[in-house]
């Protein structure tokens, strides 16, 4: 079975799906991105693998991103996880790897609005 398989190029027909899935989740986790976090939100587009770097002006915390993220059961990784010098405050990862599900989109929705919540207290602050 599992030659057969391979032979007849259900593993390529498998492949090339799996890579539009991909693709669709990364696409639509951009789009969210671009919906819901304030504007001057930058993310990558990367040409491989499964994270975004999410970059958000000077001054955001990313792990006071975290602390409130995980409060909603949702998971980021903050820059600084990636810095030796406690760099990219205000940056974090996300994972595209998950099918996008209405769970997902509600997920980016309230990560969105912490994020634009943060930036406001800042302003208030200032």
């Amino acid at each position: 079975a599992v030659a057969s398989f391979f032979a007849n190029g259900g593993y390529d027909r498998h492949l090339r799906q799996l890579r539009r899935a991909y693709q669709m989740q990364q696409t639509r986790m951009i789009q969210a991105i671009l919906d819901y976090f304030p504007v001057e939100t930058r993310v990558t587009r990367p040409n491989g693998g499964h994270i975004l770097w999410v970059e958000i002006e000077n001054g955001f915390n990313a792990i006071a991103l975290l602390e409130e993220a995980i409060q909603h059961r949702i998971s980021i990784a903050p820059g600084p996880m990636f810095s030796a010098s406690n760099g990219f405050q205000n940056c974090f990862r996300l994972n595209t790897g998950l099918p996008w599900t209405d769970e997902v989109e509600q997920a980016m929705k309230t990560l969105g609005h912490l994020a634009k919540k943060q930036l406001a207290r800042k302003i208030l602050a200032t």
